[in-house]
């Protein structure tokens, strides 16, 4: 059984969800500390001037330490419509915006006060797309405390013996207690297939939103480990 964990990001990228689509159980790590250089609050796709980051703006001043778990929207902003105009300026004429945009119509017309739940409701709706029946469940319904050992303790609880990760996480698994825990480590490669993009040359580390919009029901096949390519080993 394989396992691997993120933070519950906005709209995320392809990486999470190849995480996700070669796990048994992806955990959403909801109980770690928020960051604003993170992607927690923000994600990119492609305008006709490249990259475009969108940001929901959240409470941090004065609350160093908050839990994702805990981060609230402001009010005060008006970043539904932002991001929804974003989407619809720069997506209108991809080949399958319209079958995806009621439900991001929806997505910003409701009032968001806590960001895990915003985020959580965009991975749902992207995971379901891209046909992936993975488990998920949030790292706070498993009551497991914060630690150097975090992982080996969830490998233990979930009953797995693979953990799944990216490759710049290798020197910090290393430096951990993982080898002699017994649980295997893979890393998945970070090579992804080049899809088709509006807007001439291609951008990469995009949200998924933009494969989505442009490849349809095909999307999963950019996102999973491309034929011929395999996970490394520690």
């Amino acid at each position: 059984m394989v396992f691997a964990a993120h933070p519950p990001t906005y709209l995320p990228d392809r990486m999470f969800f190849r995480k996700m689509c070669h796990s048994d159980v992806f955990v959403l790590a909801d109980t770690l500390r928020y960051s604003r250089r993170s992607e927690s609050s923000r994600t990119r796709i492609k305008s006709d001037r490249g990259a475009l980051t969108l940001t929901v703006p959240v409470y941090s001043r004065g609350r160093a330490g908050q839990r994702l778990a805990s981060v609230e929207i402001v009010q005060q902003s008006n970043w539904r419509r932002k991001h929804w105009r974003a989407l619809s300026v720069c997506y209108q004429y991809a080949a399958y915006f319209d079958k995806y945009a009621d439900f991001f119509e929806q997505l910003y017309r409701r009032t968001w006060r806590s960001l895990l739940e915003l985020n959580l409701a965009g991975i749902d709706f992207l995971r379901r797309q891209l046909g992936l029946a993975t488990r998920v469940v949030l790292l706070s319904e498993l009551d497991e405390r914060d630690g150097p050992d975090l992982i080996v303790r969830l490998a233990e609880r979930l009953a797995c013996d693979t953990y799944l990760c990216e490759p710049r996480f290798r020197a910090y698994l290393e430096s951990t207690n993982l080898k002699r825990s017994g649980l295997r480590v893979q890393f998945l490669p970070e090579a992804f297939p080049v899809y088709h993009q509006l807007f001439g040359t291609f951008v990469p580390n995009l949200s998924v939103v933009d494969v989505l919009f442009n490849e349809g029901d095909e999307a999963v096949q950019f996102v999973r480990i491309p034929e011929g390519s395999e996970c490394a080993s520690s």
